[in-house]
C-alpha cells in the first residue's frame, strides 16, 4: 500500500507543478513580453485587442487539456489503487475462510 500513496503523491506534485509552471509563464514571462511588443507596435490598442481576445483561447483551451489529462491521470491511479485493494481484500477473505 505504501508504493500506492507514493505514486498518488507523486502524481499530485507533477500535476500541482505543472499548473505552477503554466501559471509562471503566463504571468511572468508572458505578460513582460506582450507589454513589451504591446508598448513598442505602430498600433498598440489594435495589438492589444487581436492579442488579449484571440490568444486567450488557445490558453484556455490548453488549460482544460491539461486539467483533462491531470484528472486522467490521477484518476487511473485512484482505480488502480481501488482494484488492488478489492483484489487483495478478497484473497485475504477466502485466506480466512479457508483457514477455519
Amino acid at each position: 500500500m505504501r508504493m500506492g500513496r507514493l505514486r498518488s503523491l507523486f502524481s499530485f506534485m507533477v500535476t500541482f507543478v505543472g499548473s505552477v509552471a503554466m501559471w509562471w509563464i503566463y504571468f511572468d514571462s508572458s505578460a513582460h513580453s506582450g507589454h513589451h511588443k504591446i508598448t513598442h507596435s505602430n498600433d498598440p490598442g489594435r495589438l492589444a485587442r487581436l492579442a488579449y481576445t484571440y490568444l486567450h483561447l488557445p490558453i484556455a483551451a490548453g488549460i482544460i487539456v491539461t486539467a483533462v489529462g491531470d484528472e486522467l491521470v490521477l484518476g487511473l491511479l485512484v482505480t488502480i489503487l481501488l482494484v488492488v485493494v478489492g483484489v487483495s481484500e478478497r484473497l485475504i477473505s477466502k485466506r480466512r475462510r479457508a483457514a477455519v
